[in-house]
């Protein structure tokens, strides 16, 4: 459903945002995950405000090229 809003509970997380990637620090599990520019600007944007819609055309307008929807659904299946 494209009009689903991804909502990533952050609160658990440390976050340090760095020139080519998105560093990412679990309190809970003490894991440090990277997530390359496109994930990162998914994670950065499923607080329950955007639809994956809106995601993949926000993410469109600032690649200024195509993003397939499917890449926006298969970031959130790997981010989970």
């Amino acid at each position: 459903n494209k009009h689903f809003r991804p909502k990533i509970d952050s609160s658990k997380f440390v976050v340090q945002e760095l020139p080519d990637e998105l560093l990412l620090y679990n309190l809970a599990t003490n894991k440090v995950f990277t997530l390359n520019h496109t994930a990162g600007f998914v994670w950065q944007n499923s607080n329950g405000k955007m639809s994956v819609e809106q995601i993949t055309k926000e993410l469109e307008r600032k690649l200024n090229q195509y993003v397939p929807e499917e890449l926006i659904w298969l970031t959130l299946e790997r981010l989970s």
